[in-house]
């Protein structure tokens, strides 16, 4: 008990330790990675996408293709899992009504890993937007920006809150 215990409070220190070291980072080099997390375009954003890895990297394309379409869509990329940056990811999303999350993985039975810990993130902080969960690329499938676009559209219609995408059943 006592050994998982300091595990795990070593664990959330690594939080401090990541931000610390970006902004030493960003002295010696001019350049911030931004920490736990960055975002693309979600100062006046609306609505957001969450994502993490490559698959984010993808979600500003889509993001783009909204905003030409109109919707003022943001992305979050979560840099760092593990400890899982609620508290950062509370701030970065706290204007936003709308959150689709599209990862790459999957927690059997229910939704996706991430879309939870921010359910629960966003819940302890009393932020209750809505938030839809989509699971992509798993077995290495690509995912193309194109499907980003329409998974949203459909959340921001009301007509889809969790799926699959590019899975043929």
């Amino acid at each position: 008990m006592d050994l998982r215990y300091k595990l795990h409070m070593d664990l959330l220190a690594t939080l401090d330790s990541i931000n610390s070291a970006d902004k030493e980072f960003l002295k010696v080099f001019g350049y911030s990675w931004g920490g736990v997390l960055w975002t693309y375009k979600l100062q006046d954003a609306h609505h957001a996408i969450v994502s993490l890895g490559s698959l984010a990297s993808e979600c500003t394309l889509a993001a783009d293709m909204l905003r030409s379409a109109g919707l003022p869509v943001g992305v979050v990329g979560i840099r760092a899992y593990r400890p899982f940056p609620g508290q950062a990811l509370a701030e970065a999303l706290n204007d936003v009504s709308n959150i689709v999350v599209i990862e790459k993985d999957v927690s059997y039975g229910h939704i996706g890993a991430i879309a939870s810990d921010l359910k629960g993130a966003l819940f302890d902080k009393k932020i209750y937007p809505n938030l839809s969960s989509y699971v992509a690329g798993l077995g290495g499938r690509d995912v193309r920006a194109e499907e980003v676009v329409e998974v949203v559209k459909k959340s921001l219609d009301g007509n889809s809150s969790q799926g699959w995408i590019n899975v043929q059943s």
